[in-house]
């Protein structure tokens, strides 16, 4: 597969390729070139001589642009969704939503370009003063291979609205997507360019990218160590970073909650895209006087899925992206039960649709669960829900915030007072009343603790990508 860069073609310098997996099977679906240091280097050279022109088109100019890509996405929807399904793993109809979702970002920040203001007073002590903001430069995009289409969306359309150039890194599991939608926003009027796309591994090319001294600014969103050491590198040069990284987002069940809209929900949360998801639910807290009617709800509406081939239409939930999540997924479950502080409640068999050589795994619940077990304290990136007892709204919010990761949080009640005392004691970014995963690209979403710094989406994202000048005229 040819890999197309700002309208030009490249490859590695050594012509060397790495092969793309289809999850479902284990087999090789696409191989992509592996990019070099010497690469990286001239898709940063060739994004700051795009800068100069795509920094002062008319904003309107850009909004066409996104607009016009967002519109193609959504011809091409059906085509660009079974790449992801193959390339990713998800169930075909969770691609297509992903694929709508790129589109729908595009348009949010094609909507709001010409609204990128600053700021004017006068007084008669200094006179006139404006503030300007002014696109920052070249911008790092590194994305993960869990939902590739819809966070290259986030970083990709506000600091392209924000008048910024991109180099983008996707994840080396899952690059096939962004290369097509990267040729559509390149088809769509883009300056040559504006966007370039490298591929390979985050260690190989990933920190080479972040740490190229002409890049102005770094989003990242990964893993929390991986996001850690990325600070590392680029602090000595004081690089803007923001950083989504890790969650394990707790999802609290009061006992006046729906519990049939509060089992919907955590089988939508946890097991949605196999459980790889950051904001999924990871750790289910129910008040106790529900607790054993909600268990009982909760298996029979898990028994429902079915795990499989996610292009084929009875599929619900697909595999998990690699091999390597596979068996870190497996050794969490497992060493929870060797240290005897958490047992398996109930585990789903796969389908006929699963072939065993792929990366499956069994929808699992596992119950009297130790809050020092290794899937409460690690972030379980697959479709495996720990779930505990509380008997007072103080406990729930305490075992809540037993985490390291800060990123999204979950309430399920009918009384507003219970929102109101629980919703301001969570340490999360975002916090969700009778509903999660749920991220509209007018809403800001970050993390606190090390579920990283800064937010995607929202027009408090372009002040990532966004430099601000300040002018006082005296005459």
């Amino acid at each position: 597969m040819d890999m197309r860069i700002g309208g030009f073609f490249t490859s590695s310098e050594s012509g060397h390729s790495f092969s793309v997996m289809n999850p479902a099977y284990n087999t090789v679906y696409e191989s992509v070139p592996l990019s070099s240091h010497a690469d990286v280097k001239h898709a940063v050279e060739v994004a700051q001589g795009a800068f100069t022109t795509w920094s002062t088109e008319e904003p309107i100019f850009r909004a066409k642009v996104l607009f016009r890509a967002a519109e193609k996405v959504r011809s091409e929807s059906a085509s660009l969704a079974s790449l992801l399904t193959r390339e990713q793993g998800k169930p075909l109809r969770e691609s297509v939503n992903e694929i709508q979702g790129f589109a729908r970002v595009l348009e949010y920040y094609a909507s709001i370009c010409s609204h990128i203001q600053g700021d004017y007073s006068y007084s008669k002590a200094y006179g006139h003063s404006f503030v300007v903001k002014r696109p920052v430069g070249v911008c790092a995009a590194i994305i993960p291979w869990n939902l590739p289409a819809l966070i290259m969306s986030w970083k990709v359309g506000s600091a392209l609205a924000a008048g910024c150039t991109v180099v983008l890194k996707p994840a080396s599991t899952a690059p096939l997507t962004c290369l097509r939608l990267g040729e559509i926003l390149d088809d769509s009027g883009l300056t040559p360019g504006a966007l370039n796309i490298i591929t390979g591994p985050g260690a190989v090319v990933g920190e080479v990218l972040a740490t190229n001294p002409n890049i102005a600014a770094v989003s990242f969103t990964g893993e929390a160590e991986t996001g850690k050491r990325l600070a590392q590198k680029v602090a000595p040069s004081l690089t803007r970073l923001t950083l989504e990284l890790g969650g394990s987002d707790p999802m609290i069940v009061c006992a006046d909650a729906s519990i049939a809209k509060a089992v919907a929900g955590a089988v939508m949360g946890r097991f949605f895209n196999c459980g790889q998801t950051c904001v999924a639910t990871k750790r289910l807290f129910v008040d106790a006087s529900i607790y054993d009617r909600f268990i009982e709800e909760l298996i029979s509406a898990m028994q429902h899925i079915v795990p499989g081939d996610g292009m084929h239409p009875q599929t619900t939930m697909g595999p998990l992206n690699n091999l390597t999540q596979k068996e870190v997924v497996s050794e969490q479950v497992q060493d929870t039960i060797d240290a005897k502080q958490g047992s398996i409640q109930y585990q789903g068999t796969l389908s006929e649709h699963a072939d065993p050589l792929g990366f499956f795994f069994p929808p699992t619940l596992l119950t009297d669960v130790s809050p020092e077990a290794p899937v409460m304290q690690q972030e379980v990136f697959g479709p495996v829900l720990p779930v505990v007892p509380f008997t007072s709204i103080d406990e729930a919010i305490d075992l809540a915030n037993d985490t390291k990761y800060g990123l999204g949080a979950s309430i399920w009640t009918t009384q507003l007072e219970t929102v109101h005392t629980i919703a301001p004691s969570l340490r999360s970014g975002v916090v969700w009343v009778n509903q999660h995963l749920k991220v509209p690209p007018e809403i800001p979403f970050g993390g606190v603790k090390e579920s990283g710094f800064g937010c995607e989406n929202g027009f408090q994202a372009l002040d990532h990508f966004l430099e601000e000048k300040s002018v006082l005229i005296k005459l």
